[in-house]
């Protein structure tokens, strides 16, 4: 009869007939399935790699796995075989083979990651223009030239604002360009196999200085520079009344407060370290393996390493409150 003959057809046949896929399966059936698995694995690996449009038929012990889980299993291995073909040509493409085993050859992330550098240095040139403007308005003006009356405190904070306003503006210079020099390597290397998920990560795990020098030169920038226009608001003037003494302290306030919300924030969002101070910990790390702890040494650290220290000496004479008065301009 026809209808006998349809719920014979082992594609539709009725689940409540086979026990054996209602209950659990054992250890002994899992066992004796896995060559059946291991099988479908190497045929599937053999017709993306062959690009070949037959996939080797699955042999299943007949008494552990039914007929409907063969033909199902084997159907999908043909699906799956067929949606791993990539390019035009017809050659089976390294992604979906380096995908099995969970590796990637990156392609999907070069564009992105180049876009992230490119988008990161546009900001980094706003604020880089932002900083020298509040230079040079504060050097046309005199208003951080250090003076004989000066207090102690003030003198201070001049030379700190100063400070803080050039290194503001050199850390967003140092954005621009490894963002600019990173896009361009990303784009003339091509692809390197990677594990990562996202293009951020995909930087992480191979240019991982370049990511960290560019996102820490951004961001420490941009807060030298808020500190710096607090700093400069703490300042007294002369002729300045109360009023204006009490708005600048608001203001610099403010600003300070809006500093550590900042990074706050920064620590809230943050996807592969704890915090900020990791990142910067990790940055110096990251440098003194690559510029300073090689040998042999680089060429050029024979000569940066030497003018690091000299202007970490200098930096620290500068700060210092020298009690001659002819080393200050006159009030």
């Amino acid at each position: 009869r026809p209808q006998e003959q349809e719920t014979k057809d082992p594609i539709v046949v009725n689940a409540r007939s086979l026990p054996h896929l209602r209950t659990p399966p054992s250890a002994d059936r899992i066992m004796k399935s896995l060559p059946a698995i291991s099988s479908a694995t190497v045929g599937l690996l053999a017709a993306v790699l062959l690009n070949t449009d037959q996939v080797a038929a699955v042999p299943t012990p007949s008494s552990n796995i039914p007929s409907v889980g063969a033909y199902q299993h084997q159907h999908h291995a043909k699906s799956l075989a067929g949606s791993l073909r990539t390019d035009a040509n017809g050659s089976a493409g390294l992604d979906s083979v380096l995908a099995l085993r969970g590796g990637s050859t990156g392609d999907e992330f070069v564009g992105a990651a180049y876009d992230w550098c490119i988008n990161l240095g546009a900001p980094a040139a706003l604020v880089a223009g932002a900083v020298v403007a509040t230079l040079y308005e504060n050097v046309r003006g005199g208003e951080l030239e250090v003076k004989k009356s000066d207090s102690n405190y003030v003198r201070f904070a001049k030379k700190m604002t100063t400070i803080l306003l050039v290194t503001a503006f050199g850390m967003q210079i140092v954005s621009i360009f490894v963002t600019t020099v990173t896009g361009t390597m990303l784009l003339s290397r091509g692809p390197l196999e990677t594990k990562a998920n996202s293009p951020l990560e995909y930087l992480r795990e191979h240019f991982e200085f370049e990511y960290l020098t560019s996102r820490l030169s951004f961001l420490q920038g941009l807060l030298n520079w808020l500190a710096a226009v607090a700093v400069e608001h703490t300042i007294p003037r002369k002729g300045e009344g109360k009023a204006a003494v009490k708005m600048n302290q608001f203001l610099a306030s403010s600003l300070t407060t809006l500093i550590v919300v900042l990074v706050s924030f920064y620590n809230a969002h943050m996807t592969f370290y704890d915090n900020y101070f990791e990142m910067v910990t990790r940055w110096f790390q990251v440098t003194s393996k690559r510029f300073l702890l090689q040998w042999p040494p680089r060429p050029l650290a024979l000569i940066f390493a030497p003018s690091i220290v000299f202007s970490a000496f200098l930096f620290v004479q500068a700060l210092r409150n020298e009690e001659r008065d002819e080393d200050y301009t006159e009030s």
